[in-house]
């Protein structure tokens, strides 16, 4: 028989989701990524029968790191070794699971999930902007930033598209990478590598989808996750979220209202809103195969981004910026900035305490 066939036996653990320990785990989402992509048409030279190991070291019952990653797959012939290994590491990298878990292992309080009690303007936008205009912030909106402006020693201002010119005494961007490479001028990217490098960073599309169905589906009160589909991220917003309880001024009890991070979106972008939509509609029946039957659909909504996060590409490390930049007056904030977490509503939340502690220390010196 196969050399790999053999006896397995276990008891349920709390180390993951699945209730399964966290090797075989992460073992499964690698191949499940594989066939995924091999199905899709993301890499149509894939063929079935892929195998993969992750070793992780445990300290007194608890994984503390992993180890090693083994994922190997067969593929047409005519592909070679560097297209394989090349496809395979972007595609199929384990790098952000590692990473992610890595940081949920090491921080007790890592891995605590909340959610807003409502719309995100009414309880996060809404309050900052109320909290920073009660300390004499002005919020200019509806205005775009055409380029910083560099006098080849520092930032002496801001040009905005309608000809305003903003200036300070400190510069802090926080911008989506690829519009901070768009207001950066190419004076500043020549005059010093660590701007230059920032083109090296990509930004990728992403895909949010919401719909509301005429029965409960889980009820699960938490965020969700799925290998499988196109809906690896998502919430029943009618559990997770109080005042989302409502459809159309109605109330909405004993159904469902889910909220879907779709991907992989670059594959999905130039698809229709009903082709997409099927596909999150196929995706969740898959997953809730019991309680979907004879669900409808009541209402949908779709929003495609074409440039949002970062990708966190393998060799993409090196050319995530600090805060401090080696402009004097100027700063960066952003999730694909250098700090705890990859490009994300934490990160990006972290890396504006980074922004300013470098700011305030700056102008302390000064």
């Amino acid at each position: 028989g196969a050399g790999d066939q053999g006896l397995v036996f276990g008891y349920a653990s709390n180390e993951t989701l699945t209730l399964m320990p966290s090797p075989i785990t992460y073992a499964h989402n690698l191949v499940r990524k594989q066939a995924l992509l091999r199905k899709n048409g993301t890499l149509p030279w894939l063929r079935p029968d892929a195998k993969s190991q992750v070793t992780f070291k445990y300290l007194e019952g608890k994984p503390v790191s992993i180890e090693t990653v083994v994922l190997s797959t067969q593929h047409e012939p005519n592909i070679s070794q560097s297209e394989l290994v090349e496809a395979v590491i972007e595609e199929i990298s384990a790098k952000i699971i590692l990473d992610v878990t890595e940081t949920f292992y090491r921080i007790p309080d890592a891995s605590c999930m909340g959610f807003l009690k409502g719309a995100p303007q009414e309880y996060l936008h809404q309050p900052l902007l109320d909290y920073s205009s009660s300390r004499g912030a002005l919020f200019k909106n509806n205005v775009a930033v055409e380029e910083l402006l560099f006098d080849g020693t520092e930032i002496k201002g801001v040009q905005l598209r309608n000809g305003e010119i903003l200036t300070a005494d400190y510069y802090l961007c926080a911008l989506p990478i690829h519009n901070l490479n768009r207001v950066l001028p190419d004076s500043l990217k020549q005059h010093d590598p660590f701007f230059g490098r920032l083109q090296n960073l990509e930004a990728v599309p992403v895909i949010s989808v919401q719909l509301w169905y005429d029965t409960e589906i889980t009820s699960a009160d938490n965020v969700l996750f799925s290998p499988d589909g196109v809906i690896p991220v998502y919430a029943n917003l009618a559990r997770t979220t109080p005042e989302y309880r409502t459809l159309r001024g109605e109330i909405f009890s004993g159904k469902t209202r889910f909220e879907f991070c779709v991907a992989p979106a670059k594959n999905l972008m130039a698809l229709s809103k009903e082709e997409i939509i099927r596909l999150v509609d196929m995706s969740v029946r898959n997953c809730y195969p019991e309680s979907s039957k004879g669900a409808k659909i009541l209402k949908s909504t779709l929003v495609k981004i074409p440039h949002s996060v970062y990708a966190p590409l393998p060799g993409m490390e090196q050319h995530r910026p600090t805060q401090k930049t080696p402009v004097r007056n100027l700063f960066l904030a952003g999730g694909f900035s250098q700090q705890l977490y990859y490009d994300s509503m934490g990160g990006a939340v972290m890396s504006a305490n980074l922004a300013v502690d470098a700011l305030v220390t700056q102008a302390g010196n000064n």
